[in-house]
């Protein structure tokens, strides 16, 4: 009985031998492809990742696996987590934690606007303004 090579040309004899193997293999490839695209969705689904940048202000957006968009707007002040830093609330309305000041250096009807975007589309552009 004659082997198969990788290569599909040299399966002359025996075509429904190099035939099944070459869909295992394709199988298998496609198994694989499939748990790597799962565990990557898995990923973008925990956490938020960035997105845009207004000025010294971050925009960050999480897409949970029901499709739901959540967006978010901070000012990295030092804080180790999110509502520790000077940040945006749903009301589009700034938090300032305890002890920390606020001096406004960028316009924040364009960061709102750009949160707005974030929040109404998975398609999010950002602008060169």
């Amino acid at each position: 009985m004659m082997k198969c090579s990788a290569n599909i040309r040299f399966c002359l004899g025996e075509r429904r031998h190099c035939l099944r193997a070459y869909l295992r293999c394709l199988s298998l490839f496609t198994l694989i492809g499939t748990c790597e695209l799962s565990i990557s969705s898995k990923a973008a689904f925990q956490g938020f990742t960035d997105l845009d940048q207004v000025g010294e202000w971050r925009i960050e957006r999480k897409i949970t696996a029901d499709g739901e968009i959540t967006c978010r707007a901070y000012l990295p002040s030092g804080g180790t987590w999110f509502s520790a830093n000077i940040h945006l609330n749903q009301s589009d309305q700034i938090v300032i934690p305890g002890g920390m000041r606020f001096d406004e250096t960028t316009a924040l009807e364009k960061l709102i606007r750009k949160l707005k975007a974030c929040r109404e589309d998975l398609l999010y552009m950002p602008s060169l303004d």
